[in-house]
């Protein structure tokens, strides 16, 4: 199969590699930016020009957050299968219309959220699905990272209408791995600031109850001076405990009374980890057997869903 790549920031080499790792083909790609265009690689001169080659199967888009709903959409009714980068748009309202032009137009959604194929993740989602540790208590996820003020200057970043601030910008993996570890959010309570004195909410603290009796915390922001410190899932448990962090979900801890599944271990990964060879085989898999992916629009838009509930919960509307 063939693939379009649209937009060449610093997460699409990611996406050349794993596509390179599935024997797929990079067919062409379209930037904005032309000095972004790989070599040896066929250019378009825009995106639409890419969505009516017929040569293109599948569509890739690492553009900004505010673009993806829209080229999403655009390329389903083409007639492409279509992999976004998180998030799957900035509101359920887009995020769903993605999914609907999909679902119309035949097509596979596969939306990245790679640190699920992270090794660490993959053995405590077995082993929570399994019940080895019995039913989640206590459930957090945290991200203590920084981001100088030059990163939020003149750039999509710097708007909250196009990236979502802290919490569907550097946190909306975290809280995919919340919801695909512990199950949906039945409510929650959020406060933002923007501390760094920049244009988008840069700090976040939410506590939240889940719909199977769990309570959890939510911590995000972008002021952790003068470098990352922290990204992290943890859950409590009736049988054990486990943390899943490091700076980039590269660590895990297991805590039981089994002491077979008692270990620290630290694994050599950076902030994207290694998922995205395994996350373009999950969807060139679906697409072979006509099912969803592990990784569909409906997940997608329950992490959107839930982002939109912490946004209205802050009583100060400091995100606005």
């Amino acid at each position: 199969m063939n693939v379009g790549l649209i937009g060449c920031g610093r997460i699409s080499g990611r996406h050349v590699a794993a596509i390179e790792a599935n024997e797929l083909l990079l067919f062409g790609i379209y930037d904005i930016d032309k000095s972004k265009m790989f070599p040896n690689t066929g250019h378009y001169s825009s995106y639409e020009q890419m969505l009516s080659d017929e040569h293109v199967d599948i569509v890739s888009i690492c553009t900004p957050s505010n673009l993806h709903a829209e080229m999403a959409v655009k390329a389903a009714e083409a007639g492409k299968h279509v992999l976004v980068e998180k998030p799957l748009a900035l509101n359920s309202t887009d995020a769903k219309a993605v999914i609907d032009a999909c679902l119309h137009n035949g097509v596979t959604l596969c939306v990245v959220v790679q640190n699920r194929f992270n090794i660490p993740m993959l053995d405590i989602k077995s082993k929570i699905d399994s019940g080895d540790f019995g039913r989640v208590l206590v459930a957090n996820t945290t991200v203590r990272w920084y981001r100088p003020p030059e990163y939020f200057e003149g750039t999509w970043q710097g708007s909250f209408g196009e990236s979502g601030g802290v919490v569907l910008n550097q946190a909306a993996h975290h809280l995919d791995a919340l919801l695909w570890l512990v199950g949906d959010v039945y409510s929650v309570s959020a406060h933002m600031e923007y501390f760094g004195g920049r244009s988008v909410p840069d700090a976040c603290v939410a506590a939240m109850r889940f719909e199977n009796g769990a309570i959890g915390t939510f911590e995000a922001s972008t002021v952790t001076y003068p470098r990352n410190v922290e990204s992290s899932v943890t859950a409590i448990c009736e049988r054990g405990t486990f943390k899943v962090g490091g700076c980039a979900l590269n660590r895990f801890d297991i805590y039981h009374t089994d002491p077979q599944l008692f270990e620290v271990r630290e694994l050599t990964e950076d902030v994207y980890g290694s998922g995205h060879i395994a996350q373009y085989a999950e969807l060139v898999s679906a697409i072979k057997e006509e099912r969803l992916p592990t990784t569909d629009g409906w997940a997608a838009l329950a992490v959107v869903k839930f982002a939109e509930d912490i946004w209205r919960s802050d009583t100060n509307r400091a995100w606005t």
